[in-house]
C-alpha cells in the first residue's frame, strides 16, 4: 500500500510538472520568433516560442531541428511574402552576464552592434517577452503598433529599437519576400557576449542558420502551403533512418552473442 501511495505521488508531481512547464512561454533561454507585417495598415504581429532545445551558444545543433507553433498565412491580411521575420534568445534572470542572441541575414559574413547597446537591447527584449508571456500561449497574435510589440520596441523608430542598436547595414529583421518563389529564407543566428558588448563595436559569433518556409506538412517546404514554419540548420545532412536502425540492429546481435556466450 505504502509503495502503491508513493508511486501515485510521484506521478501527481511529475503531471503537475509538466502542466506547469506547459505554460511557461516566452522565457528566458528560450529563441523567440517575431513575424508582422511592416505596412502601416496591418496591424498583426505573431510572436511565437520555440523552446530552449532550438539554439546553444555552442552551435552544436542537431541536424534539421524542426520547432513548433507554424504560424497560419491566413493571420496576416495580406500574402506571406509581404511579411517580415527575427529571431531572438536572452538569458537575462537567469545567466548574470545578459547574453543575447538575434540573427542577421544569410548575406552578412558578420554582425556586430554600436557601443554600449546592449542594456538598452535587453531592456527592449525583456518588455517584449513580457507583454507575449501574458497571452498563455506558445504563439501570440497581437496588436503591432502596440508600445511593448516588437514592431514598436525592436523594429520602429523606438527607444531600445534595432535599428538604434545595430550598426549599419546590419539589421535584424528579415523580409520574407522570398516565400514566393523560393518558399523560404535563411537567416544567421549569432550569439553576442554581454560582457564584451558594452565596449568597441562587439561582434557576434554566428552559432546557426534558420530557414523560415513555407509548409503543408510542417517539413518540407511548399509553395502553395499555407502555414509559415522554422527549421535549424536546414543543410545539415541528417543519419538516415535505416543507418539507424541498421546500428541499433547490430548493437543487439552483438549483445545476443554476448549472452550466449555468457551462459555458456
Amino acid at each position: 500500500m505504502k509503495k502503491r501511495f508513493l508511486l501515485t505521488l510521484a506521478v501527481a508531481f511529475l503531471v503537475m510538472g509538466f502542466s506547469g512547464q506547459s505554460f511557461a512561454y516566452f522565457g528566458n533561454l528560450e529563441l523567440i520568433r517575431a513575424i508582422y507585417d511592416p505596412s502601416v495598415l496591418s496591424l498583426t504581429e505573431v510572436g511565437s516560442d520555440l523552446g530552449a532545445k532550438a539554439f546553444t551558444t555552442s552551435g552544436a545543433y542537431g541536424n534539421n531541428i524542426f520547432t513548433g507553433n507554424n504560424v497560419n498565412t491566413s493571420s496576416f491580411a495580406d500574402a506571406a511574402s509581404t511579411l517580415r521575420v527575427s529571431y531572438f534568445a536572452q538569458s537575462t534572470g537567469i545567466v548574470a552576464t545578459n547574453d543575447f542572441w538575434m540573427t542577421a541575414a544569410a548575406t552578412d559574413t558578420s554582425y556586430s552592434m554600436k557601443s554600449r547597446q546592449s542594456s538598452t537591447l535587453t531592456t527592449a527584449e525583456n518588455s517584449l517577452l513580457t507583454y507575449y508571456g501574458t497571452f498563455g500561449t506558445p504563439s501570440a497574435t497581437v496588436v503591432k503598433n502596440v508600445s511593448p510589440a516588437y514592431y514598436q520596441l525592436m523594429d520602429a523608430a523606438t527607444v531600445g529599437s534595432m535599428k538604434g542598436t545595430l550598426n549599419t547595414p546590419y539589421h535584424a529583421t528579415i523580409s520574407l519576400a522570398k516565400l514566393a518563389t523560393v518558399g523560404y529564407v535563411d537567416t544567421n543566428l549569432y550569439y553576442f557576449d554581454y560582457n564584451n558588448a558594452n565596449s568597441g563595436n562587439p561582434a557576434g559569433t554566428l552559432v546557426a542558420t534558420i530557414r523560415t518556409f513555407l509548409t503543408s506538412d510542417g517539413r518540407t517546404v511548399d509553395l502553395a502551403g499555407t502555414q509559415i514554419a522554422t527549421m535549424i540548420n536546414p543543410n545539415a545532412v541528417p543519419v538516415p533512418p535505416s543507418l539507424l536502425l541498421f546500428g541499433s540492429s547490430l548493437l543487439g546481435l552483438v549483445g545476443i552473442r554476448r549472452f550466449r556466450r555468457n551462459g555458456k
